[in-house]
């Protein structure tokens, strides 16, 4: 089964769900890359991918958290995560991903987060 992906903005921050096992595949990355692409384009800065529903992922999803973190980085906004399960923090441990992501605990720590540094990125 693949993943399933919500979008929603609340007080100028892109929330991004995922929900179900990221295990990547070209289909789902592509499809995933487009939404960052498509959210980017319209002018959005400030994004939390929430893993709430994320069990855990291999590292062809960890490839997508990369390429949405770099489409977002590249047009000076900032991406986080929020609700990693412990299985993801060890894989960005393991792949000191986790010197790049910023991970918190809850949605209410990723978004003050970001409004803390807004306009503070590259």
């Amino acid at each position: 089964m693949g993943i399933q992906v919500t979008s929603m903005q609340t007080g100028g921050v892109e929330i991004v769900a995922i929900s179900g096992k990221i295990v990547g595949s070209a289909q789902s990355s592509q499809d995933f890359q487009e939404l960052f692409r498509a959210l980017v384009s319209k002018g959005k800065k400030m994004y939390v991918i929430d893993l709430s529903e994320t069990p855990w992922t291999n590292s062809l999803g960890v490839g997508m958290l990369m390429g949405a973190y770099t489409t977002v980085k590249k047009q000076g906004g900032e991406v986080v995560l929020a609700n990693a399960t412990d299985r993801i923090r060890d894989l960005l441990r393991v792949t000191r991903l986790d010197a790049i992501f910023s991970v918190h605990d809850s949605l209410h720590s990723a978004m003050e987060h970001l409004r803390n540094n807004e306009g503070n990125s590259p």
